[in-house]
């Protein structure tokens, strides 16, 4: 009996009584008040804009779905949640009141329409309406893309707005050696900013359920419906977006195509303009040409641009601001959310990091290993591309021909048999053309499988 008694005082001094109340149920029941004030929330904040229109969680809303009593009213562009994490739009944070004189007319249909107190109208320029043209020649270029703009502090909309994982660009875009280009054609309409972020009643409720003490699923669940990040300035109109798709190795046909005329090509295309160029209108798809705001399926441009302003997409984030930041937020809730954000935004750029580090094993790997691609022949200023396929460096370090006869030129014998040669470091391709043993040309070393040589 001594010894019971000793090993139960041993166990009640090692740990306490258990509580009364469960933390557990704290937990729970926080989430589920949360979770009803979140619905409501939806309810009441949606529409606003979003990255192809009018949306409401991702979710398109078609025509003029706003309420009666709100149908002259500017539709909500600013004062969004940002997930930055992946570029998702969630629901409006802001306190929109419709008082007072802030009104915006369109220019094209002269329909004026009242803005929330509060919210401005900085100037914007032609500038903000020239197309643009991004070229990526890998997936981490692309990827690329988000981390940089975020760095930035803005965020750019169409194809752009949700970022994607490295795997998913490369298996698009990238395979079989391709590369891709995305060029945008923005309609500004207006750009929106706020200065006092003045929380709505939804977004306070959500702050309410925060506890001072932090708790990470707690606050995983607030950053899962309420994004990291409140949208403080946003450019508002419609955009035609192209994506092209085209095989990397037409930089390395001899100058065919630099990055320079590329550049002016996209445009063109865009445009509808005259491209100049059938070596390159021959060699690249367009993946994607759609347009975002207004009536996707109105093939007018001049009808397209006229009822954009009922239905308006988000070109641009400009600037956001992180809920830590939120000045009315309890101290110690900001340091919690500062805590969360910092780990989200950390595990997002590990997956990335531990994606990029596997790919470029996986692209070193395959580069020794054997693989399909082109050769260029550029004769009197025409040049033909001959789809090959080149056997491993093991194989063909030394090097190795192809099925492909050449005429040099009038110097030499015709129907040489073309050869290339693989390097032993990099994998990388040259090709060779060989007469008598003795090597006469040699085109340029090339990743992309896309060596060229000048036949005359």
């Amino acid at each position: 009996q001594t010894e019971d008694s000793d090993y139960i005082n041993q166990l009640e001094n090692a740990r306490g009584s258990p509580k009364t109340k469960c933390s557990r149920n704290e937990i729970r029941t926080r989430r589920e008040n949360s979770a009803i004030n979140y619905e409501e929330a939806k309810n009441v904040l949606c529409p606003y804009i979003g990255y192809k229109g009018v949306e409401c969680l991702g979710s398109i809303t078609r025509g003029r779905n706003l309420i009666a009593e709100n149908a002259t009213r500017l539709p909500i562009g600013v004062g969004m949640t940002l997930d930055i994490t992946t570029g998702t739009l969630l629901l409006p944070a802001l306190e929109y009141i419709y008082l007072g004189n802030n009104y915006w007319t369109d220019p094209i249909s002269n329909t004026t329409y009242q803005a929330p107190r509060g919210v401005t109208f900085p100037t914007f320029s032609e500038n903000d309406n020239q197309p643009v043209a991004r070229v990526f020649l890998t997936a981490t270029e692309l990827s690329n893309e988000w981390k940089y703009e975020k760095l930035r502090g803005s965020w750019l909309g169409g194809e752009f707005g949700h970022s994607k994982s490295l795997a998913d660009i490369y298996s698009r875009f990238f395979s079989n050696n391709q590369a891709t280009a995305i060029t945008q054609k923005p309609y500004v309409l207006y750009r929106l900013r706020v200065e006092n972020l003045r929380l709505n009643k939804y977004a306070k409720q959500a702050i309410a359920q925060l506890p001072t003490t932090y708790n990470e699923t707690l606050y995983n669940d607030f950053l899962r419906n309420w994004g990291t990040h409140i949208v403080q300035q946003s450019l508002i109109g419609g955009m035609h977006e192209q994506q092209v798709l085209f095989k990397d190795c037409i930089f390395s046909f001899n100058g065919a195509i630099t990055s320079d005329n590329l550049d002016d090509y996209l445009k063109k295309d865009i445009l509808s303009e005259t491209l100049g160029n059938s070596f390159y209108a021959d060699r690249r798809k367009i993946s994607v040409d759609h347009w975002l705001g207004g009536d996707s399926t109105e093939k007018n441009e001049t009808r397209w641009q006229q009822i954009l302003v009922d239905n308006p997409a988000l070109l641009k984030i400009e600037e956001y601001v992180p809920w830590s930041d939120v000045i009315e937020i309890d101290p110690d809730v900001r340091n919690n959310l500062r805590k969360m954000i910092q780990s989200r935004t950390a595990a997002a750029d590990k997956v990335r990091i531990d994606e990029e580090n596997q790919m470029n094993e996986q692209r070193v790997n395959g580069s020794f290993l054997t693989k399909t691609g082109s050769i260029g022949l550029l004769n009197n200023g025409q040049c033909d591309i001959i789809p090959a396929t080149f056997g491993s460096v093991k194989d063909c370090s030394e090097g190795c021909p192809t099925n492909t006869q050449i005429n040099i030129n009038d110097d030499f014998l015709n129907n040489q048999q073309l050869w290339y040669v693989r390097d032993e470091t990099t994998g990388f391709i040259r090709a060779r053309a060989r007469i008598d043993g003795r090597t006469i040309l040699e085109g340029p070393t090339v990743n992309a499988g896309g060596s060229s040589i000048t036949t005359g």
